[in-house]
């Protein structure tokens, strides 16, 4: 008797936390949109060819949903880097590499009052098109932090810098990309 009663309270205690859930996560749950332009550093690594670091403007959109300490946030940014060589004869040097991504990230947040610092791990899908050499489209892991500062109930500052590493096929060799973001923001929350 006592086996028939522990199924059936155990199913009680798992339905009264679930229901419980379902009431308290829509509290805390929020919703955002931003848009954020920032810096990008890319030093490519190609065989034996010396690049040296080209930096240029990024820019994108993120909508995010966050609940309790953790988040999930859908990111897109474009920037268009030149090749630039230790050797400015090679016939590489300053044609341009377009770099697009859609990344999905997942957060942890550390909050402190109006302030939320965070970490992120996030997976990408790439579009990469180095001009006249190869175009192609490549999945990566990429990693973050930033700070999340809060301005009333509607709307945040957030500051985020994340680095990806995509490669792409380019003669048979891989062709990488090491590309720092740092970006800041403005988000609405709802």
């Amino acid at each position: 008797m006592a086996g028939g009663k522990m199924p059936f309270l155990r199913k009680r205690a798992i339905i009264f936390i679930l229901l419980s859930l379902s009431l308290i996560l829509p509290l805390q749950a929020r919703l955002s949109l931003g848009i954020f332009v920032g810096q990008s550093w890319q030093k490519p690594a190609f065989e034996n060819l010396q690049f040296k670091t080209d930096t240029c403007w990024a820019y994108g959109l993120r909508a995010g949903l966050r609940i309790l300490i953790f988040g999930l946030e859908a990111q897109y940014f474009q920037v268009a880097h030149n090749l630039n060589l230790s050797d400015p004869a090679h016939f590489w040097q300053n044609r341009q590499v377009d770099f697009s991504s859609l990344n999905l990230a997942i957060k942890t947040y550390f909050s402190l009052l109006i302030f939320h610092p965070y970490l992120s791990l996030g997976y990408g899908y790439y579009s990469l098109n180095l001009q006249e050499l190869a175009e192609e489209k490549k999945a990566s892991f990429n990693f973050g932090a930033g700070l999340e500062l809060s301005l009333g109930e509607k709307f945040s500052l957030q500051v985020e810098g994340r680095y990806h590493w995509p490669s792409l096929s380019l003669n048979r060799a891989d062709f990488r990309l090491g590309d720092l973001v740092v970006t800041a923001g403005l988000n609405y929350h709802f």
